[in-house]
């Protein structure tokens, strides 16, 4: 609770540069070009269309003042969720959690803006353009109903036990 009610915003500059570090291995990996792009087309303005760790423009010119602003609007009791585990009794730990947690400011929590998804309702070929010719990928968005599903077709190898195919990944089989 302390890191919360006393936040030290140090070492900036450090952490901006892990993150460009970061940033530059994703646009590495062509998995992630693919992905980003294929968002990017499919999503449009939507915030999905955007990757998670932003863009190199993003990163450029970050504000401490920005930041902090970020900080104050959503880092509030009344937008928080405390999830404990282990072998205690709810009963013995809520002292402990309002001495320490309980001292959070509640604050106003903020207004959630809805990102509705855009309706697919075709089948799109988008074109990926990647820095040499040793793979490439088609991604199908589909829509029926209220429910949106992926469909993938990957045309590199790739290991059935893959992370990405417990995502969700479909290898259709050859033949």
């Amino acid at each position: 609770s302390d890191r919360l009610l006393n936040p030290v915003f140090r070492m900036f500059q450090a952490e901006l540069e892990t993150v460009y570090e970061e940033k530059n291995m994703g646009d590495d990996d062509i998995a992630s070009q693919i992905r980003n792009k294929c968002f990017e087309e499919l999503f449009g303005t939507n915030a999905y269309a955007y990757p998670i760790i932003g863009s190199t423009e993003n990163l450029k010119n970050p504000r401490l003042s920005e930041m902090k602003a970020f900080y104050e609007k959503y880092y509030v009791a009344s937008n928080m969720g405390l999830v404990l585990t282990g072998d205690f009794s709810a009963d013995s730990i809520m002292p402990l959690l309002e001495r320490t947690f309980g001292r959070i400011p509640r604050g106003v929590k903020p207004t959630r803006v809805p990102s509705p998804l855009p309706d697919i309702q075709e089948v799109r070929t988008i074109p990926v353009t990647l820095p040499v010719s040793l793979s490439s990928e088609r991604r199908t968005g589909l829509r029926t109903g209220a429910m949106a599903r992926w469909r993938n077709t990957v045309r590199f190898p790739v290991r059935r036990h893959s992370p990405s195919l417990r995502r969700g990944t479909t290898i259709p089989r050859k033949g």
